[in-house]
């Protein structure tokens, strides 16, 4: 019923003459007031995700009950911390009794185990409570009482010392943690080196945002970024450096710890000592980030209270004044004035480029080719100090694949933001963009006027291949009368996208220099230089994958299959499928009949999957693991394209994973001084021998895979950064 009523609701959708943002906010509105009745369609599923936040699941049960009871409930219910191995983390947990919100605390860790191993300790922190001691009495936790009291900072100090795990992990006892707690926060330690101190996304106990990581002003005032705000919402869930995070949840280098000997005792008894500690790690080199994946919930207040005017929290304001007069030249010179240029302030970039980038939808990186590429542009993007904001034409959170881009840093909007419109988001931000890329011709006609309205600029276009040339070659192949028209309008719709960009990007040479010649031929410039970049109208190539080359293939006496790797969805791969199973491999059985041809990829169509039988495998959608395991069986790899545009990411791909390749001409389009890599063949029967040869021949096998090795290492990281640092210099 669902995806009934869902797809008549499209349909109608659709035939409004509305523009895409109004329609985009009639489906939100549609999805809050019947939400039930979309369930099953990909659209709701989508909605419904960008919306979800972690299970709270507070334990506030655990509030009733006598603290021998609730120990020995926790007990009986399974409760274990202990680990036979070696721990990388020492969870510290300083409290002032309250042993009910300790107890949750704890609770809440049992409940969402972390792969990672950790030990936990309470420190009590001379607090009288007896109850507090009952703590130690839970499998796996560690209970320390102090003789006197120190306060929060001199307490931690004090527990710490000594440590002799990889990590420290500061824990409020007055939160409660979500799934994934610690493991994001190790993650994100592990996969950046300069990461010295990280921190968590702190929600209220109602589902509101807290904190989203901490922006500090020239006067030293503080901001908790999207305090009060949805938590969901795109701006507060990638991954980016920040000015400091909350000692509520705080993990930190155990060495850069010891080396600036903890929390500066002139902050004692609190206050302030977390923003000191981050801006003392930047002056050692590190660098401060915050981890939206890691969610915890704060109780805030319950430690000091919320007035600022008595207790602990008085301190607030005597330490805010001693941190500016510490800090006060680095503030000036780094540092905004409270509340301008937040777009900047909230993640330390206003020293990037800020680039936009625009896509049909998120790139799913191993389901198709385009969108690997976009991937692979926007990670070597990041990687020349530049952010990333991507804008899926869409507007949809893609639960599996947005959050690889927001764990890489890059900004992805969705949802309601995405639905009110580009033009508002531009009116907020324009001024702060270097460049804008967009990809394909339906997006950027989507929305080159309304950045050119904004007046930003470069606009980048990246054609991924050209569109009309590979109409032709298909109907030159396939003769349709019907498709002479659409070819024109697909050329009239290229030719008017070449001159309004102001860089026009193809895979290869081959590309840029057809773009060069169409626009002369119409008369549309008469310098057309592919060699300079930033100007008016200019075509040229760039890389557009990246690979790493499989560090160990396994020999040739241990593979058995032949492989043909494609996004079948794709008309050039679905022919060159059918073509493969009907014409070549018959004359390859002849020789080999116990082959196994695999047609590996996502979205095979009727057509594709009709060919599978004994010897035809369709594997449909593989991960890149089974994938790389896939290419590791392979004997030969078959490319037989006989229509198509632009460099072949299967082509490339099949070379680094060492697997001796046989193509045609088409699959080698655009790769330039490749003359011996693969062996090409344009018929059936070249093409079958090419197979049958490297088959019969072990020598030829070996030298053909050397060949394809050397000649992928060019498709490094190290060049795509490079073009990249040219075009946006």
């Amino acid at each position: 019923m669902g995806s009934w009523l869902a797809g008549t609701l499209r349909r109608l959708a659709l035939a409004l003459p509305l523009s895409r943002a109004s329609k985009m906010r009639m489906a939100t509105l549609a999805f809050k007031i019947a939400g039930p009745l979309f369930r099953g369609d990909p659209a709701y599923d989508r909605y419904i995700a960008s919306k979800r936040l972690p299970s709270l699941n507070l334990d506030s049960n655990l509030r009733q009950g006598s603290p021998e009871a609730l120990i020995a409930q926790a007990i009986n219910e399974g409760f274990d911390l202990r680990t036979k191995e070696k721990p990388r983390v020492r969870v510290f947990i300083p409290s002032f009794g309250q042993f009910h919100h300790t107890l949750a605390c704890l609770r809440s860790i049992d409940k969402h185990r972390a792969k990672v191993v950790f030990e936990v300790l309470v420190v009590d922190d001379a607090s009288n409570e007896t109850a507090m001691a009952m703590l130690g009495l839970l499998p796996g936790v560690g209970f320390r009482a102090n003789t006197f009291n120190l306060g929060f900072l001199q307490s931690c100090n004090d527990a710490v010392q000594g440590c002799d795990t990889e990590f420290i992990y500061l824990l409020n006892n007055d939160t409660e943690v979500c799934q994934g707690w610690l493991d994001a926060l190790v993650e994100l330690m592990d996969r950046h080196e300069d990461c010295g101190v990280v921190g968590s996304k702190l929600i209220s106990s109602d589902g509101r945002l807290q904190e989203a990581g901490g922006i500090l002003w020239q006067d030293a005032s503080a901001w908790n970024w999207g305090r009060g705000d949805e938590a969901s919402r795109y701006l507060y869930n990638f991954v980016r450096e920040t000015d400091y995070v909350s000692g509520a949840s705080m993990l930190i280098r155990t060495k850069l710890w010891e080396q600036l000997k903890g929390f500066d005792t002139r902050y004692a008894p609190a206050y302030c000592e977390d923003s000191d500690f981050a801006f003392r790690a930047r002056s050692h080199g590190s660098r401060v980030y915050y981890q939206p994946f890691s969610c915890v919930v704060h109780h805030e207040g319950l430690s000091h209270g919320t007035d600022l005017n008595q207790g602990g929290k008085s301190y607030q304001i005597v330490n805010q004044k001693r941190f500016l007069e510490r800090w006060r030249p680095v503030l000036e010179k780094d540092h905004f004035p409270n509340g301008q240029h937040v777009y900047l302030a909230r993640g330390r970039t206003q020293s990037k480029n800020h680039i936009l980038f625009l896509d049909h939808y998120v790139p799913q990186p191993d389901r198709d080719a385009g969108s690997r590429t976009v991937s692979e542009f926007i990670k070597a993007i990041q990687a020349i100090g530049s952010h990333v904001t991507f804008w899926p034409h869409n507007g949809w959170y893609d639960p599996d694949y947005t959050p690889l881009l927001q764990s890489l840093g890059v900004e992805v909007v969705y949802g309601d933001d995405a639905a009110r419109g580009l033009e508002i988001w531009l009116d907020q931000n324009a001024a702060y963009l270097n460049a804008v890329v967009l990809s394909r011709p339906d997006v950027f006609e989507a929305f080159e006027p309304v950045l050119r309205r904004f007046s930003v600029q470069p606009i980048i276009y990246y054609g991924h291949d050209i569109h009309f040339a590979r109409m032709q070659m298909q109907k030159e192949l396939q003769p349709d009368s019907h498709m002479t028209s659409s070819i024109e309008r697909m050329r009239q719709r290229e030719m008017d996208i070449w001159r309004r960009a102001d860089i026009v990007l193809y895979p290869s040479n081959e590309e840029a220099n057809l773009v060069i010649q169409q626009l002369k031929s119409s008369g549309s410039t008469d310098s057309f230089d592919v060699h300079k970049a930033k100007a008016p109208n200019k075509a040229m190539a760039i890389q557009p994958y990246v690979f790493e080359q499989n560090k160990a293939p396994p020999a040739l006496e241990r593979r058995k299959i032949l492989i043909f790797v494609a996004g079948f969805a794709h008309p050039p791969n679905e022919d060159a499928a059918d073509w493969l199973v009907h014409k070549i491999m018959p004359k390859v059985w002849s020789v080999f009949p116990s082959l196994t041809l695999a047609l590996v990829g996502s979205n095979p169509t009727d057509k594709v999957k009709c060919l599978a039988k004994s010897s035809v495998q369709v594997t449909g959608y593989v991960t890149d693991r089974e994938l790389a395991e896939l290419y590791n069986q392979a004997l030969v790899a078959l490319v037989p394209l006989r229509f198509g545009a632009g460099v072949k990411n299967k082509v490339i791909e099949a070379l680094a994973q060492g697997v001796p390749l046989v193509t045609t001409p088409i699959g080698m389009q655009g790769l330039e001084q490749a003359d011996d890599v693969a062996k090409v063949a344009e018929h059936p029967e070249e093409f079958a021998k090419s197979v049958v040869d490297l088959l019969s021949h072990p020598k030829s096998w070996y030298e053909q895979q050397k060949k394809g090795f050397d000649y992928a290492n060019r498709f490094s990281a190290q060049a795509m950064q490079a073009a990249w640092q040219r075009l946006l210099r």
